[in-house]
């Protein structure tokens, strides 16, 4: 059984929430050269940001694209899920979508992965940020 190595270089964050809830962890990888523009990665219901299936492939293939890459955890990461409320989405991605303007990003597309599409759908709908770009559904959820 051979086994490959995988390395990106970036930087381990926390993104910084209103009120008393906890920081959000997150990887910001902007690459060797920083682009102007950032691809943000929701994880869906129960996941995280490090575990994610879709990870490795977006750190490959981001940088390549043209795109720098911040992945998070949402309130609703694993075992949270339990209590999170959905609404509360809304200010864990305001928190990523103002990283990327404090970064300098011009431009943002929000990639969600099964409850994450309902997200970036959500949050976008009720905000129409005009950072953001791009909504990339992948993996769309049911979640009745």
């Amino acid at each position: 059984m051979t086994t490959s190595s995988f390395e990106v270089h970036g930087a381990l964050i926390q993104l910084p929430l209103d009120g008393k809830a906890r920081p959000l962890d997150g990887f910001w990888m902007p690459g060797r050269r920083t682009h102007d523009r950032l691809l943000i990665f929701v994880h869906g219901m129960g996941s995280n940001f490090y575990r994610s299936q879709f990870r490795k492939q977006l750190m490959l293939d981001g940088p390549k694209a043209g795109f720098d890459l911040l992945l998070f955890n949402n309130r609703g990461a694993e075992k949270d899920v339990a209590t999170e409320k959905f609404r509360d989405c809304l200010g864990d991605l305001d928190a990523a979508v103002a990283f990327a303007r404090r970064k300098g990003y011009r431009e943002v597309a929000l990639l969600g992965h099964s409850t994450g599409c309902q997200k970036i759908t959500y949050f976008q709908a009720l905000r129409k940020h005009p950072l953001v770009k791009a909504l990339i559904l992948a993996g769309l959820g049911d979640d009745l």
